[in-house]
């Protein structure tokens, strides 16, 4: 407390969660022109935790991780009614452990491979007699002996950037806290942050896109083949962002009945909402192209929560029926996030790989129009099959080329809804109670609409197929003793 009126919080924190290991060091780094000492058959560039100033978690530990923070609280006019509170902290992503599973089912490991049938009755077709004629034989049985480990002429890996970066977010706030009255509180705020280095997965080694490219080509336009293939790369490389406006109010009236009542407004961007991002990408050597609102973002936010014990009546009669039940629900709208968002998908896709990178989910189309129609289907009439956006609007990204429409460009449909609880409890001796539960969710049986098709090569391209939970009633009772 510097002063009677400001308070100030400061604070640095330390983080430091090692990378996660292998109990028989089955992971490798790649260190570019290296070569394994242990494991002599390696590919240039593969090493592993047995060669000299490799660590056991095939990636060098971060430890900067130094989190300052501040914060103040100030009594504006000194009578304890109106406080002014803002603070600013770092604080750092947490270390996803799948990434170093993955290594373990890698190569040399593990052997995942795609087989592709070039020509379906030449020299290079796949016959399932021999799968593996086309790899050079078959790589089982695995020999983890390092002296002696297979590697296939050219194969997919995993690893972890070897310099690997934590993550880390600026958060900061700033808010006014007024009380009205004795039973009013409001409060407006200023909310956000900012990522850096946060964990992705990108094709360190993906087909370069040039004239002459085709589908017959993919891994011939590998920068680093030959000796691999698909180099699945965990790195450091993705960048996130969120501000936002927040109203709130409360209202107590009493012990009997609380009323809170919320409303965001905020945007979230990012290069890409799930770690597991590999697929993803319009080109992997620009990961910026993918910048755009998040999958999960939602413009507008409004909730509105009660909780209300209705009042005793009078007659001893009605007091053992009536008495002694509440009333809970929230109420919410909320607007539409992106269409086509998700951990497999990426904005409105073309469904074909035209780039011909060898993937099928991340060729988006052309814009040729304005997508989003002046007045959005009612449920009706999507379910009569209206498009909920402008399909003529895109086109397909002609083979060889990469489509000039951006992520997460359009949005899907918001929705609303309200759940009311009704409960009561009866005392039946010391200890033991029953609680009869009465809960309705979507009350009013509101038709919230699931998102569009995203991909142009369905049928259904644009048009609304699902739609959230109608009206569920759910009754129960409890006995707690």
């Amino acid at each position: 407390r510097v002063w009677p009126r400001l308070t100030l919080n400061l604070g640095l924190r330390y983080d430091l969660e090692p990378l996660g290991v292998h109990p028989n060091d089955y992971l490798i780094a790649y260190v570019p022109g290296k070569k394994s000492t242990c494991s002599p058959n390696a590919p240039t560039g593969i090493v592993f935790p047995c060669d000299e100033g490799i660590p056991r978690a095939g990636a060098r530990n971060d430890y900067n991780n130094f989190a300052p923070r501040v914060g103040f609280a100030y009594d504006m006019f000194g009578d304890g009614r109106t406080v002014v509170r803002g603070g600013y902290g770092m604080a750092y992503q947490v270390t996803i452990n799948n990434v170093t599973q993955e290594q373990q089912v890698s190569l040399p490991f593990f052997v995942r491979e795609t087989l592709r049938n070039i020509n379906a009755t030449g020299p290079s077709s796949i016959n399932l007699s021999d799968p593996w004629k086309q790899r050079g034989g078959s790589p089982y049985p695995l020999n983890f002996d390092p002296q002696n480990l297979t590697f296939l002429s050219a194969g997919a890996y995993s690893f972890q950037k070897f310099d690997m970066r934590t993550g880390y977010f600026h958060q900061y706030n700033l808010s006014v806290q007024r009380q009205l009255g004795t039973t009013w509180m409001a409060e407006l705020a200023y909310v956000g942050n900012v990522g850096r280095k946060l964990t992705t997965q990108r094709d360190i080694n993906a087909p370069v896109l040039k004239a002459g490219a085709t589908s017959a080509n993919v891994d011939a336009r590998r920068p680093l083949n030959p000796p691999f293939l698909k180099m699945r790369a965990t790195e450091d490389l993705a960048e996130s962002s969120y501000n936002s406006f927040q109203a709130r109010v409360e209202k107590r009236f009493g012990t009997s009945m609380g009323l809170m009542g919320s409303y965001t407004f905020g945007k979230a961007i990012d290069f890409a909402s799930w770690h597991d991002s590999e697929s993803r990408w319009l080109d992997p050597d620009n990961v910026a192209l993918n910048k755009a609102i998040s999958d999960f973002d939602r413009r507008h936010s409004a909730v509105l929560s009660w909780l209300w014990t209705l009042p005793q009546p009078q007659s001893r009669f009605a007091r053992a029926f009536l008495g002694g039940w509440s009333v809970n629900g929230i109420a919410s709208y909320y607007t539409g996030r992106p269409v086509g968002g998700g951990t497999s998908s990426n904005g409105i896709q073309v469904g074909r790989d035209n780039d011909y990178d060898g993937q099928v989910n991340n060729d988006r189309p052309n814009l040729v129009g304005d997508p989003i129609l002046a007045k959005k289907p009612s449920p009706d009439e999507a379910k009569a099959g209206s498009t909920w956006f402008n399909t003529a609007a895109l086109q397909a990204n002609p083979p060889g080329t990469r489509g000039n429409n951006g992520r997460n460009t359009i949005t899907g449909p918001s929705g609303k809804n309200i759940d009311i609880g009704l409960f009561r409890s009866f005392n039946i001796r010391e200890n033991h109670k029953v609680e009869l539960r009465g809960e309705f969710f979507n009350v009013f049986n509101w038709v919230n609409l699931g998102s569009p098709i995203f991909t142009m090569s369905d049928a259904n391209f644009g048009k609304i197929q699902t739609a959230n939970p109608p009206r569920i009633v759910q009754l129960g009772v409890r006995y707690s003793f």
